[in-house]
């Protein structure tokens, strides 16, 4: 994936079209929503497990083992999952809104998505 967005995004100082989105804020806020979302998942595995080991118990001793660390298993992750999902979306925001999120190769300026000149990109020809 090239690291330059196809649409027309010109630096405000220089004028350059060698612009690049960093996405920082995207990137900590799906980082950070992985680690909460784990932590919470892997707090409510408790029921999750409760409710593995009660259907593994068709299986036996054995079922209820692995069907109470599937249930915990599968609540981390599914927790981590939803957790990072909404930090990308607030740090995606806070990319738009707060930082400069976008930086000229050429000149070195960084500048905000709602700067003058700014660019006018669907979200899906950004850079990931």
């Amino acid at each position: 994936m090239s690291t330059f967005p196809p649409h027309p995004c010109l630096c405000p100082l220089c004028g350059s079209l060698q612009v690049v989105q960093r996405c920082w804020g995207r990137k900590t806020g799906g980082f950070v929503g992985s680690l909460a979302g784990a932590a919470g998942g892997f707090a409510g595995s408790l029921r999750g497990a409760q409710i593995g080991g009660i259907a593994g118990s068709l299986l036996g001793p054995a079922g209820i083992s692995i069907g109470g660390l599937a249930g915990a298993v599968l609540g981390g992750l599914v927790g981590s999952s939803i957790g990072c999902e909404v930090g990308s979306a607030v740090g995606e925001t806070i990319d738009a809104h707060v930082l400069n999120d976008f930086k000229c190769q050429e000149c070195g300026h960084s500048f905000s998505h709602s700067h003058p000149g700014r660019c006018n990109q669907p979200k899906s020809a950004l850079p990931h």
